[in-house]
């Protein structure tokens, strides 16, 4: 069973489960209780030691980058309004208000007493210039005016904007998929790994250990005579899968293995088992008949 295979059982309860959380807290915790249980199904069913230990390894430093994972969603903005009694108050005039008010009316005034007492007399161009002059010099201290009793607002409703990003199941699901591929490449290369490094112990200048590879055909031959008991297959099948494990397989006698065995007058089954690594006979079986 690989990390990706124990994923992929658990993918529709992932992403129902992270759809329905609310932060990226949440998340982290769903995804370390989810890495969790992919280690404890992954190491109930593997056998290496030295492959359980890597993939504790991978597994604590994986939990370590979560945090780093986007799991954000769609974003939705909504707003929050605050209302409060809204009201307007007048400021009140300044000095400056009642002085530009003041040259304003008496600037406007002064260019029609001026030409009423011209009237009398020829108007000239220099008069009209200074009327008009006098009328622009009021318009302007009348604008100053207005400007300084302006009205000022108190109590306004105010707008807030929120923005929330609820968890993308889908998103989270890759980032954990992306992570067992990961895990499941660097697992195989330790194991790989492991069974070269045995290889390498199972042999002296001499090649296999013979002393050791007799002694395991012997307790299989010593079994293989009392196969009909209950206890005899058990102890053949701790046997074999010992063997296995140091990359040994324990082949019965078939026609097309028969080159692996030492073939005796008899009731056609196997006697001895053979013992192979690789392809190389370290131990001849023994049968009977087949010929």
């Amino acid at each position: 069973m690989t990390m990706q295979a124990l994923l992929e059982k658990d993918k529709e309860r992932i992403l129902q489960l992270i759809s329905g959380l609310d932060s990226t807290d949440a998340v982290i915790r769903e995804m370390e209780r989810q890495l969790s249980r992919m280690l404890y199904a992954y190491t109930e069913e593997e056998t290496s030691e030295a492959v359980k230990e890597a993939a504790y390894q991978m597994t604590e430093a994986a939990k370590s980058m979560l945090s780093l994972i986007d799991s954000a969603g769609e974003a939705k903005i909504y707003g929050r309004s605050e209302y409060g009694k809204k009201t307007e108050e007048k400021a009140k005039p300044s000095r400056l208000f009642g002085l530009f008010l003041v040259l304003g009316l008496i600037c406007i005034a002064l260019p029609a007493v001026y030409l009423l007492f011209k009237a009398s007399s020829l108007l000239g161009i220099k008069d009209f210039i200074t009327a008009a002059v006098l009328l622009a010099v009021g318009m302007v201290m009348l604008f100053l005016a207005g400007k300084k009793s302006s009205v000022k607002s108190i109590g306004k409703s105010s707008d807030d904007l929120f923005a929330e990003s609820l968890p993308d199941g889908k998103k989270v699901y890759r980032s954990l998929l992306s992570m067992a591929l990961v895990m499941d490449k660097n697992l195989e290369e330790v194991r790989k790994s492991e069974e070269l490094a045995l290889k390498a112990a199972l042999k002296d200048n001499n090649g296999i250990d013979q002393a050791e590879i007799d002694l395991f055909a012997e307790l299989l031959e010593e079994c293989y005579g009392e196969k009909d008991q209950e206890y005899a297959q058990e102890m053949i099948s701790h046997l074999k899968y010992y063997l296995h494990h140091r990359l040994i397989e324990a082949l019965d006698y078939t026609k097309e293995n028969r080159a692996y065995f030492d073939l005796m007058p008899g009731s056609a089954g196997t006697i001895r088992p053979a013992l192979v690594m690789d392809g190389k006979l370290l131990k001849k079986g023994l049968a009977a008949g087949g010929r």
